[in-house]
């Protein structure tokens, strides 16, 4: 694969990242985020009880009374204490200017056929056993006095009328409550219920008209309602020039009409603390045996007042509405502002973390440890933050310690050459690759298979000599990896371990962790001190905010304002994910000019090593130098590739008697380069073909190794690791509320 293949398939796999990235989480966040606005918006609906319906059959009587008729349909969820449901109740205010006494009361329960009979005043949680309340209470009904209004849970007293008043400026009110005991229920997606009840002494005469206004649901109420319906029937024939009628609601969804024989009107999606009143105004002789009186004229101001206040309704639902398009479309102006100053920053940092310096190619090391580079080229390249080249890093510096005879890897368990197997032992310390190869190929098929699960570790006598902080043939990141290789033998007790051994210790380690994140550190802080890459302008994550900032808004806006929230939910996942799309795909750094040599050195070797083969005057076959190439090559994760690369420009490295002549003491080079016919038990599925024979990715199964071992450090992963083959109103009549115990 030549060098420009590999960039464009690298540019390709992380912009395939980066769009997949941001599409799950703007859909996420979107959702995530429309789910919490539309509970907010819909928490005046969302109740343990609710009125699915609830229908009015009302009847005005001569006297100016109401006859109504109530037909309630109740879902009920389970409540919070997890007690069982015993009581559904009403609330209503009496007021000695218009409604003096609740009388003619009867509840029946229409899903049953029950007749409710008047019982006595019981609070639910005076009676403790279900068998006592379903057999003495249920299927009863009351009415009583409320002596806190505010509390659902006020003590009641025995029921009283009112005396009436003819209009004063302060009149007597008493909160009653109609109620009606059901047997115990944990919940009832629907129960429905036909209750009676007439409203005494609710007119009042005029001179000119007799007028009354009645609130079926007051903002007191708690209880969200899913549709409310009402028809109210006067005794004598209705025309335009003897009666008029008015609703007030302030929801979105409501009308009023004429009927044969007196108005109807409907209310959708009332919520809690919204109410609901109809205002009557006729000729006096449509109800003429009213009993309250007054002496004025009323016609005139109410027809007036209604109009101006129907007026003002409208102008402040336009004026809101005008807001709210107004702040959709600045919020939206800003949202795009901000979107495209992040993309123009997304690309100022795309052109900055790319070397455009004079260095192509780089045919010698660069000036930068191997775990030092594998974090750079992560960042130049691939366009990440370093942290995904942990281990890479690793195994690029464990083979470095391996070229520089520090440490010895060989396949196979520790089995395999201690004597265990039966055959004579084999020094480790001194052995060569050969050996081990000529050991390996003396197992038999399936021996051998089994063995390549695992690969042994040594510690040569020159790791006990090297950790000194001051010897220069080993970098901190080489030194502190190896000192996590000293202490792992220590606590198996062996200078010589296999993977299994190496993840038991380690899982038992329990500053194993820490000592990895170490090594991290340590080669965050090589980077930092060549000064090649520095962190980007905040300036892309200060637009970022904004954009999100203004999104919201417009969210909020749509979902409250219009109240569209699966509109709002589509908005909030395209936009976000325009959003997010520049915030995930710049890079964390991008090039200091101070260092940016080092990144070129880094660059230019990946370039030259992945186009090897083409170059004809490549340096002669050094099997030292070629070994420090794979070295960076596993940092840079193309060892696969330029394992090919080697194996394309030299023949000789196909000859396994060559290898054991002339590669014996370069391991690193001689296990990325072994061969064999297919079959055999090197093969590796991971690794390069060329010209019929299997190569191993050396680099890639140490890189394997790391994982297995970080993993078993963070208390997971396996025990044996890889080895070489892996409107107005209100106050009206009433002023209902409704609730449940």
């Amino acid at each position: 694969m030549s060098s420009s293949t590999h960039s464009r398939r690298s540019c390709k796999h992380n912009l395939l990242l980066a769009v997949v990235t941001t599409i799950l989480t703007a859909l996420l966040l979107g959702f995530a985020g429309t789910v919490i606005l539309a509970g907010i918006a819909n928490s005046g609906r969302d109740a343990r009880m609710a009125y699915r319906t609830l229908d009015y059959d009302v009847t005005v009587q001569d006297d100016g009374s109401l006859r109504i008729v109530e037909t309630v349909d109740v879902r009920l969820d389970k409540q919070k204490n997890h007690k069982p449901w015993r009581q559904i109740y009403q609330r209503y205010t009496l007021d000695s200017n218009q409604l003096t006494g609740i009388s003619g009361i009867s509840v029946e329960h229409l899903d049953t056929g029950d007749i409710y009979t008047q019982g006595d005043i019981v609070q639910p949680k005076d009676v403790r056993r279900a068998h006592g309340w379903n057999s003495e209470h249920a299927g009863t009904w009351y009415i009583a006095n409320v002596e806190n209004p505010k509390s659902k849970q006020s003590p009641l007293t025995g029921y009283t009328s009112i005396a009436p008043t003819d209009n004063v400026a302060d009149p007597h009110r008493q909160t009653v409550e109609i109620g009606w005991n059901i047997p115990e229920t944990k919940r009832a997606s629907s129960m429905r219920f036909r209750v009676e009840m007439t409203f005494d002494n609710v007119a009042t005469s005029y001179d000119d008209v007799t007028k009354f206004q009645w609130e079926p649901v007051s903002k007191d109420n708690s209880v969200p309602i899913g549709t409310l319906t009402a028809r109210i029937h006067y005794p004598q024939p209705l025309d335009d020039a003897n009666s008029w009628a008015w609703l007030h609601f302030e929801g979105p969804d409501s009308s009023i009409g004429r009927i044969d024989d007196g108005f109807e009107f409907r209310a959708h999606d009332v919520r809690s603390r919204m109410y609901v009143d109809y205002l009557s105004m006729t000729a006096n002789d449509v109800t003429p045996y009213v009993m309250r009186m007054a002496d004025t004229a009323t016609k005139d101001a109410t027809i007036a007042a209604e109009a101006q206040a129907r007026a003002d309704w409208d102008s402040r639902r336009t004026r809101d509405a005008r807001l709210t398009i107004a702040g959709i479309a600045i919020g939206g102006a800003l949202w795009l502002v901000c979107v495209v100053m992040m993309v123009l920053q997304c690309l100022r940092i795309l052109r900055g973390i790319r070397y455009r310096g004079p260095i192509e190619y780089w045919r010698g090391a660069p000036a930068i440890s191997p775990g030092a580079a594998a974090r750079l080229y992560n960042i130049v390249v691939d366009y990440g933050n370093g942290e995904a080249a942990t281990a890479p890093a690793m195994a690029a510096t464990l083979m470095a310690l391996v070229n520089k005879r520090i440490i010895a890897v060989f396949p196979g368990k520790v089995s395999l050459y201690n004597g265990e197997d039966g055959r004579p032992p084999l020094d480790l310390t001194s052995a060569t690759p050969s050996m081990a190869m000529a050991r390996l190929n003396a197992l038999d098929e399936e021996h051998r298979s089994k063995a390549m699960k695992r690969c042994t570790f040594v510690l040569l006598p020159a790791a006990f000599d090297q950790r000194d902080p001051y010897t220069t043939r080993l970098c901190a990141s080489e030194r502190a990896l190896l000192d996590i290789l000293v202490e792992i033998g220590e606590r198996t007790g062996s200078n010589v371990f296999d993977t299994k051994q190496m993840n038991k210790a380690v899982r038992k380690w329990k500053q194993a962790r820490k000592r990895f994140q170490q090594f991290t550190q340590t080669c965050r802080g090589e980077l930092q001190h060549v000064h090649a890459v520095k962190v980007s302008d905040r300036a892309l994550h200060w637009w970022g905010a904004g954009a999100i900032a203004s999104l919201l808004f417009v969210c909020v806006l749509l979902c409250f304002g219009v109240g569209e929230v699966v509109f709002t939910g589509i908005v909030a996942c395209a936009a976000l994910a325009l959003t997010l799309f520049p915030l995930i795909r710049a890079p964390k750094y991008t090039l200091d000019p101070q260092g940016a040599k080092v990144a070129g050195q880094v660059e230019g070797l990946a370039r030259y090593l992945l186009d090897f083969s083409h170059f004809q005057d490549r340096t002669m076959l050094d099997v030292t130098l070629w070994g420090e190439y794979l070295v960076y090559a596993t940092a840079f994760g193309i060892s696969k590739d330029v394992v090919a690369q080697f194996a394309s420009a030299a023949a000789e490295l196909r000859d396994a008697a060559w290898l054991d002549a002339h590669a014996d003491m370069a391991p690193v080079l001689y296990w990325s380069m072994c061969t064999t016919t297919s079959g055999a038990a090197f093969t590796n599925d991971g690794g390069a073909s060329v010209g019929g024979a299997s190569f191993f990715d050396f680099g890639a199964q140490m890189g394997s190794n790391f994982s297995s071992m970080m993993s078993a450090a963070s208390g997971g992963g396996s025990s044996s690791g890889s080895g070489f083959g892996g409107g107005g109103g209100g106050g009206g009549a009433g002023g209902g509320s409704f609730g449940g115990r």
